[in-house]
C-alpha cells in the first residue's frame, strides 16, 4: 500500500475481500480511515493457474487528483506557451507579407504626391505573386505612363512656349486655353489674362488691332 502505516492490515472490507478472492484484476474506489484510495488488484497466479496471491496497490486520490491538476496546468501552460509563439509568429508572417508590401506602397503615393510623377522614380518592390503583389505590378505600370505622359506634355509645353511665331491655342467655341510668350508680347497680355476669353473678342478689341 502506498502508505506504510496499512501494511501488514487485515481487509475486512467485503468488497476488497470478494476481488481477492476471486483472484480478479480491479481498480476499485475504497475508503481507509475516512481517506479516499484508489486501489488496483493484481492476481498472482502459481503452477496450474493456481492463484497464489493478490497484489494490492493503493494511491490516496487527493494525490492523484493533485498530480492530474498540476498536469493540466503544465499542459495549459506549455499550450499557453505555444499559442504565444503561433501567434508571434502569425503576426511576423503577415508584417512581412502584408504589411512591409503595403508600407512600400503607400511611400511611393506619398512620394508621387509630394514630388508629382515625373519627379518621383520611386517603384514598389513586391516579392510576392498574390494580390499584393498584382496590386503592385499594376501600380508601378501605371506610375510609368504617368510618367511617360507628363515628360511628353512638359516637352511639348516647353516647344510653345519657346516657339518664336505667335500661337494662340483655343477650343471648339474660340475660347483661349493656352497662348505662347511670342503671343504674349504681341498682344500685351499675359497668358492668365487672356485664358477664358474669347478669341473673337481679342480680335475685334481696337486696342489690341
Amino acid at each position: 500500500h502506498n502508505e506504510p502505516a496499512y501494511h501488514g492490515d487485515m481487509i475486512t472490507n467485503r468488497s476488497v475481500l470478494k476481488i481477492v478472492i476471486a483472484g480478479e484484476k480491479a481498480v476499485r474506489k475504497t475508503a481507509i480511515n475516512d481517506e479516499m484510495y484508489y486501489d488496483f488488484f493484481l492476481p498472482v497466479m502459481g503452477l496450474g493457474d493456481q492463484l497464489e496471491a493478490v497484489i494490492r496497490v493503493g494511491f490516496p486520490q487527493n494525490q492523484i487528483t493533485t498530480k492530474i491538476i498540476r498536469f493540466v496546468q503544465y499542459s495549459v501552460g506549455i499550450v499557453t506557451v505555444m499559442f504565444t509563439i503561433g501567434c508571434f509568429l502569425l503576426f511576423g508572417a503577415l508584417n512581412y507579407w502584408v504589411g512591409k508590401p503595403v508600407i512600400s506602397l503607400m511611400q511611393a503615393i506619398e512620394g508621387i504626391t509630394e514630388k508629382g510623377v515625373a519627379n518621383s522614380s520611386r517603384q514598389v518592390t513586391i516579392s510576392s505573386h498574390d494580390e499584393i503583389g498584382l496590386l503592385g505590378m499594376a501600380f508601378n505600370r501605371m506610375t510609368d505612363e504617368l510618367r511617360e505622359k507628363t515628360v511628353s506634355k512638359s516637352y511639348l509645353d516647353t516647344i510653345i512656349r519657346q516657339m518664336l511665331n505667335s500661337l494662340i491655342i483655343t477650343d471648339s467655341d474660340y475660347q483661349i486655353q493656352r497662348v505662347n510668350r511670342e503671343t504674349e508680347s504681341l498682344l500685351g497680355y499675359h497668358q492668365d489674362e487672356l485664358v477664358g476669353h474669347s478669341l473673337k473678342h481679342i480680335l475685334s478689341d481696337p486696342g489690341i488691332l
